[in-house]
Parts: structure tokens; sequence; C-alpha cells
């Protein structure tokens, strides 16, 4: 059984080894960067038991319960800080407006217009078979208008195979030593609740 937690301090590794032997990356916030491009983690959702599970790393304190807000929160079509709940509203807040607004960031992405993340539903539901479920965050006549752009889900794909649902996702940029392990449960989550929604199996 593959797991997340293993990788991921496999990948902390290489970056911290990659630190010491490099000088930072100069880059927007000032505060320099290393960077490791193209890495991958892919890991069982499901224990050996056929359970549901998802990454909550033993190495890092993580909060479950953010990650089921900040993920319904993108999942409501929301772009408002204020709309979270207010223990959690300060992680977001920085970014915001002063009425609370993000631009056209995950929830307008998930939710606007075409309501993108419906149609994936439904084309999950009716053609399960296509090679077509894919759903991206990441839209460049937006980008200018984000006060955050999306830095995770920039692209997810799932792919239906004898009942069992799989995921990929792509992320842009990220915070390895802070965000990844939240956006490794999150994007689990989001896997299992598409899953449950079609009565299918959810594997990554």
């Amino acid at each position: 059984m593959k797991t997340a937690e293993p990788q991921y301090l496999a990948l902390l590794a290489k970056l911290v080894k990659q630190a010491k032997a490099n000088k930072p990356t100069q880059e927007r916030t000032g505060t320099g960067m290393w960077c490791r491009f193209g890495d991958t983690i892919k890991f069982d959702t499901t224990n050996q038991q056929g359970q549901r599970t998802v990454p909550m790393f033993s190495s890092k304190h993580m909060s479950f319960d953010f990650v089921v807000a900040e993920l319904l929160w993108f999942l409501s079509g929301s772009t408002n800080v204020n709309d979270l709940p207010p223990k959690w509203q300060h992680l977001w807040r920085p970014w915001a407006g002063a009425d609370g607004e993000l631009g056209p960031t995950y929830g307008y992405q998930f939710r606007a217009g075409t309501d993108a993340f419906m149609t994936l539903l439904r084309g999950l539901l009716t053609n399960p078979e296509s090679r077509r479920h894919v759903l991206a965050l990441w839209a460049n006549a937006d980008v200018s208008q984000c006060k955050l752009p999306p830095c995770h889900g920039t692209v997810i794909q799932f792919h239906v195979d004898n009942g069992t649902l799989h995921m990929l996702t792509h992320q842009r940029s990220a915070d390895i030593f802070l965000g990844v392990p939240y956006n490794l449960c999150s994007y689990t989550l989001l896997l299992h609740i598409v899953a449950n929604a079609l009565g299918l199996k959810s594997f990554r």
C-alpha cells in the first residue's frame, strides 16, 4: 500500500539537500525560494480493508477541521473570506480586499459561469468512460483579477475504471513545508466527496 507521508518526507529531504547546495532564487515575495519542478506523489486513498482514508501526517500538525471548512467554502462558490468560519478567516485575509473579496479565484472557478464542478459531476455520471473529465481552476483570463491566483488544482482530472474513481491533480506552486500536506488532504477529500456522490469507489 502506497502512503503519502513517506513520499512527502523524501521530497522534503531532496529540497533541504538542494537548499544546502544552492542559493535561493529571488521571486515576488522577496524572501527567496528553493524550487523543485515536476515532483510527484502518488498514493492509495483506501486502506487494506477498503475504507476511505485521507493523509493526515504525524510529522506535521494539521487541522482536519480547516481542510473541511476550506474545501466546502471553495465548493460553495464563495470568493469572500467572510464566508469562512470566523476562526479560519485570518488564514486568507492577508490576500483579501477590504471587503473580504479575493476576486475570481478558487470558488469562482469551481462554480461560476457554466458551473464547472456540476458539469464535471454530470459528465462522470452520464459518460463515465470519457477522457474529458477535467476541471481547471487556473483561468488565464481571470488571473490578473485574482488577489491570489490559484496555486493548487490548476488541473484536476478524474478517471473511472471498473467502478473506481481515480484523480490526478497538478499544482503550479506550493509551500512544500506548510501547504502541501493540506493540499494532499484536501484533494483526497474532494475525491471521496465526488466518488460518494456518484456511488463509486475512490482511489488515487
